[in-house]
């Protein structure tokens, strides 16, 4: 059915201290006595019950419906009751009402995701692990599991499931996909089932993935798909999902995210409106691993800033062309700047789903104001009643800020991107 991963050579996977990095700046983390903190951003990570927190964010204070509920109610005795409880009751239902009566098992699904990883030993990335449910159930002597969740209630119910019946290499660690705590190239394989739909930017947790992984590593998906089968066919059902944070997307859909997150291979198989995937890190140009995923770089250059670069261009040329071309070069260039304009309307927003040190954001807002500026100043030149020196030199001078900002912008997310 789904093809299991070659075999590969015996890995030997880490040191226990040498998994985690800071979640923000991707750094290596030194251990305190209560926790773990990171000089670079001079941040501090605690660790409750044997299990390190790398939230970095509030999740009460999330846009997530599905974030804002696990933030007001984790720890609390309706989440502790409800993690005792989910894989004997909450699981099953789940997957029968949303993907169809009896259509699968958890130990089916269990099965295609260990198939999927095949005997490959090392270090597995269980994401959104929950209790633990499909890592557990995977881990060996020679192959260790790291969940990452946001609901600790979750982590400390597997963590006791793990010590009640000795089950070797499985830990737990608490942190948002969008920002996890490892450093590139570090997993030999990654899991994610279940909770694909509940996550705001697939594509971007896919990526996020994706950077950990070494080259040539599996990834095993379970989801929810929309196809003809259980509650998800019903489209009030799937507006809800969509209301809450989450998505409910075609398998098509499901396999140009894989695909623009830098996978390949992706290989689907359904049980009703069960997803079960296969897909494999991309090799090619991304040095193996050794320099992380330069492929961010490219991804995370928001056209912003190349539009930006050649409107500067095209104004620099209005200075020096003949006026033959000072018409053609001056449309150009305020096409492209309302071209920029709009981009940096829409963009508006998402710096904070990109965790950088607190000078990226800065950056940006500054380069914000002077886009802003600078536009403003330049429509104030072109009306012929207001054409002078004085809105000339301030439009120049705002443009250099601009640029300045926008190059200092660029220089973090380079560094983001490549640890």
């Amino acid at each position: 059915m789904i093809s299991a991963s070659p075999l590969a050579e015996p890995v030997v996977a880490p040191a226990k201290d040498q998994w985690y990095a800071c979640p923000v700046c991707k750094q290596n983390l030194e251990p305190l006595h209560d926790g773990l903190s990171c000089r670079v951003c001079a941040r501090a990570w605690p660790i409750m019950s044997g299990i390190p927190d790398f939230l970095p964010v509030n999740l009460r204070e999330s846009r997530n419906r599905s974030l804002r509920v696990v933030g007001n109610w984790d720890s609390r005795p309706m989440f502790d009751f409800m993690a005792s409880v989910y894989e004997t009751w909450i699981y099953p239902a789940v997957c029968n009402l949303y993907g169809g009566w009896r259509s699968t098992s958890l130990q089916q699904l269990v099965h295609d995701i260990s198939e999927i990883v095949g005997s490959r030993d090392g270090v597995i990335l269980d994401v959104a692990c929950g209790p633990g449910t499909y890592g557990r159930r995977m881990a060996s002597a020679s192959r260790t599991v790291i969940g990452v969740d946001i609901c600790m209630s979750m982590m400390q119910r597997g963590a006791r499931y793990v010590e009640r019946a000795h089950i070797p290499n499985v830990h737990f660690a608490r942190a948002q996909v969008e920002a996890l705590p490892f450093q590139a190239g570090l997993f030999d394989a990654a899991i994610c089932a279940g909770s694909l739909n509940h996550f705001s930017d697939v594509v971007l947790a896919l990526r996020e993935i994706n950077r950990t992984m070494k080259a040539d590593a599996p990834l095993a998906v379970m989801c929810f798909a929309l196809i003809n089968s259980g509650l998800i066919k019903y489209k009030s059902i799937r507006d809800k999902a969509e209301k809450g944070g989450g998505h409910i997307y075609s398998v098509v859909d499901f396999a140009r995210c894989v695909v623009e997150a830098g996978f390949e291979e992706f290989r689907p198989h359904t049980y009703g409106s069960i997803l079960v995937f296969s897909a494999r890190k991309k090799t090619g140009g991304e040095l193996a691993g050794r320099k992380g995923d330069p492929h961010l770089v490219v991804e995370k250059l928001s056209p912003i800033a190349w539009l930006f670069g050649t409107t500067l261009v095209t104004g620099l040329l209005m200075a020096f062309a003949g006026k033959s071309l000072q018409v053609p070069l001056a449309f150009i260039h305020k096409i492209l700047a309302l071209v920029c304009l709009f981009l940096l309307i829409r963009a508006v927003g998402r710096p904070g789903a990109i965790h950088e040190p607190p000078a990226f954001p800065a950056a940006i807002a500054v380069f914000a104001a002077a886009f802003l500026a600078s536009f403003a100043t330049g429509v104030m030149e072109s009306i012929p009643a207001c054409a002078g020196a004085l809105w000339l030199n301030l439009h120049r001078v705002a443009s250099a800020v601009a640029a300045v900002a926008c190059a200092v912008a660029v220089r973090f997310i380079v560094l983001a991107a490549l640890p």
